[in-house]
């Protein structure tokens, strides 16, 4: 009785995971799939925002776009989807009339709850925009790519609750932003005063002043750059020291590989350019002599 020989097992293999700058790779990768709910959550809330301010077609517009960005990675997105967000903001209808210019509005104009929701979903937004892009298209500039293929951030650097943080820190900013406009729409300044700054009159908004004292849009102009200027300079030294002390190894080699590029592109483009020049005045010269 003879024994047939026995087949090998012919082990099954997992399909390998799709491209993460596929669209299916995108949904499938966990990261990428929490930045796309927390941007799609942010978009819907805009629309809704932008609906309750009688601006329909001003919410759809921003919605297709931020949706269109994030899906097919468009790095010129956000600047748009700002631009459109300001004109529909200035004129809710899309018709350019005359905005309404109201006293009112200067000194009430902060910490409602329609535009504090408005100033935090469009920050998140932009912040789960640039996080896809980063992840599933380039983190680095273009010409990096000619000598490391793999210059997207690496998923595994994305941390178990960054998202939570991120939305802790963007509620912060906005809240800060908001203080920052009530200073500037409610306080005036008078050099004489043993206290030059005191809460401004409802006449003063708009009424005449003296010769040689500022008006108060141009307090509120030096208030808002003061405060930015000065603001963002102190939260750049200390958070961005902060960044450095709790930066990984990976994290690093990307931070050191672009400042390495932003202070030697000129550079490299020149030696680029050299060497195109070198190759095509090679083959030239093979050309001839390949012909002669």
């Amino acid at each position: 009785m003879s024994v047939a020989p026995a087949t090998p097992e012919v082990e099954a293999t997992e399909a390998p995971p799709p491209p993460i700058n596929s669209m299916r790779g995108m949904v499938t990768d966990p990261a990428v799939r929490n930045y796309l709910i927390a941007g799609f959550a942010a978009l819907a809330m805009i629309f809704l925002l932008m609906l309750s301010n009688n601006s329909d077609i001003g919410g759809l517009l921003l919605a297709l776009l931020g949706a269109a960005g994030m899906l097919f990675r468009k790095p010129a997105a956000p600047s748009f989807f700002l631009l459109i967000l300001l004109y529909f903001l200035v004129f809710p209808f899309g018709v350019p009339d005359e905005p309404i210019r109201s006293s009112f509005e200067l000194r009430k104009g902060h910490f409602r709850v329609a535009d504090v929701l408005l100033a935090f979903s469009v920050l998140v937004y932009l912040a789960c925009h640039y996080r896809i892009y980063v992840i599933t298209a380039n983190g680095l500039p273009y010409e990096m790519r000619r000598y490391n293929r793999h210059a997207r951030r690496p998923t595994y650097l994305v941390r178990t609750g960054e998202i939570p943080r991120f939305l802790q820190i963007a509620g912060v900013v906005v809240i800060v932003a908001q203080f920052a406009w009530l200073l500037a729409t409610n306080v005036d300044a008078d050099p004489e005063a043993s206290f030059p700054f005191h809460i401004a009159e409802e006449s003063e908004l708009y009424g005449r002043r003296e010769r040689g004292e500022m008006s108060l849009w141009q307090l509120r102009l030096l208030v808002l750059f003061g405060i930015g200027f000065f603001g963002i300079l102190l939260a750049r030294l200390v958070f961005g020291y902060w960044r450095l002390r709790l930066m990984t190894a990976p994290e690093g080699a990307l931070a050191v590989q672009e400042a390495d590029w932003s202070e030697t592109h000129r550079e490299r483009v020149r030696i680029e350019k050299w060497r195109e020049w070198q190759k095509a005045r090679e083959k030239k010269k093979a050309d001839a002599k390949e012909n002669s």
